[in-house]
């Protein structure tokens, strides 16, 4: 499956947009739990945002860490994406967040750092009582950064 995507390179310096050839997703089974009423469900989605947004405090930063014997450093950044909690009508609300992860090395033969990108993805939803999850973990494209310095 082909899809259009939009690659931050250099940890959002620029941007590419194309299409991703060699990118994938795979979403868990939806699963369901009954709550005693959509307030009780909501407070759910809001408890969720709150954690999240605490889990990801420090995300943002670019880390570099030993990654082999010649001293040559990875680079590590961490994106934590959501809107929040949103209420589309009487008794349903939604709340998605997405926390996306970039690893990278020094590729002596090219020059620059080679970064692999990967997701995870959480959507829940409350209709009434009703709160419907489904997470979803996947890939894109590699990117090549050359405008980092070799650490």
């Amino acid at each position: 499956m082909r899809e259009k995507v939009i690659i931050c390179a250099v940890f959002g310096q620029f941007c590419v947009s194309g299409i991703a050839g060699a990118s994938g997703s795979m979403s868990m089974p939806e699963i369901t739990t009954k709550y005693a009423s959509f307030s009780k469900c909501k407070a759910i989605l809001i408890k969720a945002h709150k954690d999240d947004i605490a889990a990801h405090a420090n995300d943002g930063k670019v880390t570099y860490k030993p990654a082999n014997a010649d001293s040559v450093k990875s680079i590590h950044l961490t994106e934590f994406q959501t809107k929040g909690v949103i209420t589309s009508k009487k008794k349903q609300a939604q709340y998605e967040a997405s926390a996306w992860y970039h690893h990278g090395c020094w590729d002596e033969n090219l020059g620059k750092y080679r970064i692999s990108h990967s997701f995870d993805r959480m959507q829940r939803r409350c209709d009434g009582a009703l709160l419907r999850t489904v997470s979803t973990q996947g890939y894109t494209l590699e990117t090549f950064d050359d405008s980092l310095e070799k650490q």
